[in-house]
């Protein structure tokens, strides 16, 4: 960058933090496709940050008014999404950038800083960075390993700030930190009502954003108030603020509201110092300023509504309606609108006053107008002879609905059922028969039938051939039993080997036992002279806390650390992750509980078929008897199967000597699939971070040798300077005492001179 270009820049900035806001925001140009012109904005919006207070201020209503008109729901969104989706590096370096200047540009406010960074890292910015840096772009890599520091310096001077031996950034840290604060003290349940408050927080409500705004900055102002204010806030202030829409505490004074205007104020700079919050939730903020609604009236200024009238409650009025005779038969609706007597007696001087005074000018003929407007009687419908075997109209329908979808007769579905047809019939199809199978009391009927059967509906018809077969109901159960007892044994079975498999794996790794004892070797060196040194071994739940271990270096955990020097050690002792990952990540899906649960019932079905088909025809046995046999003996192998996984649970428990009352397999085998997938995930970080450390050790040793390089011309010439002088100083004197005498001499002189000079400038 030139000093003319910087200078330009200067300028520009210097001119559009004197405009006005409404100025700034025409020049802005965010809302475009040409990502250059985007590139050059944004640049704009860093040099703005870093001039001065104005100009970061200016930037950041203008990324508001921009969340505002584009209707995003937070302010860097654009920013985080336009890092996430271009393909520009240059373009990726310079959002980096703007970022990085938002956070450097707020002062020594460390709060606000750590906010706006969290603002970034809740739109998922650090898998951003992650993954940024996995390009090969020395000034991109630069920016990301800025905001990391930054982050780490804030973490821990926040920390230090609060006194606390813990990572304040980490959510669970905290809450764990809070609730053994307030555990068995009577503060707990005052803890206890805000979490489940908090939990009632739609946080797909876009007005989440402002009850999370306003309850941060309650917390904040409220940490800083002394007893007497926080008792008049109490007070004054937060019923007010937790009234019902429209209603407001019996015996309240407008009045009172001017002594609370320095507590009021506390509650009220959101828009200085939080997100605006919008119009909607300051007007329900400010309920106790507009009329207020108590028992469906309205109040202004004390002032009470009258009463409404009663429905029904007659009114005065001087008006009648027009006479007319009752018609003889019921006639047909003229659907006008009336008008009520309010309307006529509301004026004096009004169109239908006049109506009802006058006299008819056409007589009305009632005998005619009943003629053509009366309700004509419906004809009675010729009765025909209805069968008297009629099912239900819904299952009537259903069964018509199903038998469509079978190209083939009555006759040809019910011997399909007869002979177990179920392959040809199909799963879903014996379902739908199932559900539209007649009830007891609707066989009886139809078996008793003695009409013409040539008028009963297509779905009797099927009901009464149906009814004829003995056992349909028992056949269609056993086929549809058929069906789903292989689909749900081909499920059931691998899933029961795989637990077993996953249990045996874990029970046997000993590349798993070589890295535990170094967890545990490490764990008690960082642990001594603490409560938690000298551990003989620790719970399974302990691994997840290996990536919540924080090293004092930027995105390096104790697992990370853990996993690199085993590589460098003995790479054979990682091996178990990606031994064990496989069957875990199949395994941690199931459920013991629902595994059993299914064999039961599948082992129930079974039997009640068999308990049915024992007391059925020869031609039903001889159709299910071998299904039996056969489903049986799967069920007492996966029962079997089964048992040993009930074996290997305790095995498992005992073999990490865990809580046999707490212990829970699936828990067990979701810690150790998550631990395999985290030690997967450091080994691959680790690697690129050792790519990006070796690139920034040839960055520091190339700036080292352009600056060795530069102190070594520098000296070159200092050296050429210091001969120039001697020989200049040689020579004046020699000119000086000879000049005089020897003037050969002289010149001779000053030609070796010119010589060495020449000679000094080549060397």
């Amino acid at each position: 960058t030139t000093p003319s270009h910087l200078s330009s820049t200067f300028d520009i900035t210097q001119c559009t933090v004197r405009q006005s806001q409404a100025s700034f925001l025409r020049f802005l140009a965010l809302d475009t496709t040409n990502v250059m012109v985007k590139k050059q904005v944004i640049e704009l919006l860093s040099a703005l940050c870093v001039y001065s207070a104005d100009g970061h201020r200016l930037a950041l209503d203008a990324l508001d008014t921009f969340k505002t008109m584009k209707k995003l729901r937070y302010r860097f969104s654009l920013v985080v999404t336009e890092l996430r989706t271009t393909e520009l590096v240059a373009y990726k370096t310079t959002l980096m950038a703007f970022i990085n200047c938002i956070l450097v540009s707020c002062d020594d406010d460390l709060h606000e800083r750590c906010r706006i960074r969290s603002e970034f890292i809740g739109l998922n910015l650090l898998d951003i960075i992650h993954n940024l840096r996995n390009e090969d772009d020395e000034d991109l890599i630069i920016q990301c390993d800025v905001f990391d520091d930054e982050k780490t310096a804030d973490d821990e001077a926040l920390s230090a700030e609060m006194s606390l031996q813990l990572d304040v950034t980490d959510h669970r840290a905290v809450f764990d930190a809070v609730f053994q604060k307030v555990y068995n003290t009577p503060t707990a349940d005052v803890f206890l009502h805000i979490l489940q408050s908090l939990l009632q927080i739609d946080q797909d409500d876009n007005l989440s954003d402002n009850q999370w705004a306003l309850l941060e900055m309650a917390a904040q102002k409220t940490l800083h108030l002394d007893n007497a204010r926080l008792e008049k806030v109490d007070a004054m202030m937060v019923d007010r603020l937790l009234l019902p829409p429209g209603g407001q505490k019996k015996g309240d004074n407008f009045t009172e509201r001017s002594v609370q205007t320095e507590d009021l104020a506390l509650f009220s700079r959101v828009k200085d110092e939080q997100t605006p919050v919008s119009p909607s939730t300051g007007e329900k903020v400010g309920l106790a300023s507009g009329a207020l609604v108590l028992n469906g009236q309205t109040v202004i200024g004390g002032a009470n509504r009258p009463p409404n009238l009663q429905f029904g409650q007659p009114v005065n009025s001087a008006l009648s309606p027009i006479t007319t005779p009752r018609p003889k038969h019921k006639m047909k609706t003229f659907n006008w609108s009336k008008l009520p007597a309010q309307a006529l007696t509301s004026t004096d001087d009004n169109l239908w006053k006049e109506v009802l005074e006058m006299d008819d000018k056409v007589k009305v003929r009632y005998d005619l107008i009943e003629e053509l407007f009366c309700q004509k009687a419906a004809a009675p419908a010729k009765t025909q002879e209805q069968p008297k075997a009629k099912v239900p109209t819904e299952r009537s329908m259903n069964a018509n609905i199903f038998l469509k979808q079978f190209k083939a007769s009555n006759e040809e579905v019910v011997r399909m059922i007869k002979e177990g047809q179920q392959a040809r019939i199909g799963a879903e199809r014996l379902r739908g028969l199932q559900k539209i199978m007649p009830e007891k009391d609707e066989v009886e009927m139809i078996r008793n039938y003695d009409g013409d059967k040539e008028k009963l509906g297509n779905a009797e018809k099927f009901y009464m051939l149906l009814a004829q077969l003995p056992g349909y109901k028992m056949r269609v159960e056993g086929m549809l039993l058929k069906e789903d007892f292989r689909v749900a044994m081909d499920a059931l079975k691998p899933n029961v080997d795989v637990i077993i498999s996953a249990c045996e794996q874990l029970m046997d790794s000993e590349t798993l036992k070589g890295f535990l004892r170094y967890v545990l070797h490490t764990g008690n060196f960082i642990n001594a002279g603490g409560y938690a040194g000298n551990a003989l071994g620790f719970k399974v739940a302990s691994l997840t806390k290996l990536m919540d271990t924080r090293a004092n270096k930027p995105r390096v955990t104790l697992l990370h650390h853990l996993v690199g020097e085993a590589e460098k050690e003995a790479k054979d002792v990682l091996e178990f992750a990606k031994e064990l990952l496989p069957t875990l990540t199949d395994a941690s899906r199931l459920n013991v509980d629902n595994l059993t649960a299914e064999g039961k019932q599948l082992e129930g079905s079974v039997n009640k078929l068999e308990t049915q088909v024992t007391a059925a025809d020869k031609d039903v046995q001889d159709q299910f008897n071998a299904f039996i046999k056969s489903a049986q003996e799967e069920l007492e192998e996966t029962k079997a199967k089964m048992e040993k996984v009930a074996d290997l649970t305790k095995k498992l428990c005992a073999h990490f000597c865990e809580n046999e009352k707490t212990f829970k397999l699936e828990e067990c085998l979701n810690i150790f699939k998550t631990f395999c997938e985290k030690v997967i995930q450091c080994k691959k970080e680790n690697e690129q971070r050792k790519l990006q450390e070796e690139r920034a050790e040839r960055r520091r040793k190339e700036q080292e040798a352009m600056k060795a390089k530069s102190k070594e011309k520098i000296k070159v010439n200092e050296i050429c300077e210091s001969r120039h002088e001697r020989i200049h100083r040689a020579s004046d004197t020699y000119v000086r005492v000879y000049t005089a005498s020897d003037t050969r001499v002289s010149r001779l002189w000053k030609g070796y001179i010119q010589t060495m000079l020449s000679t000094a400038t080549s060397d």
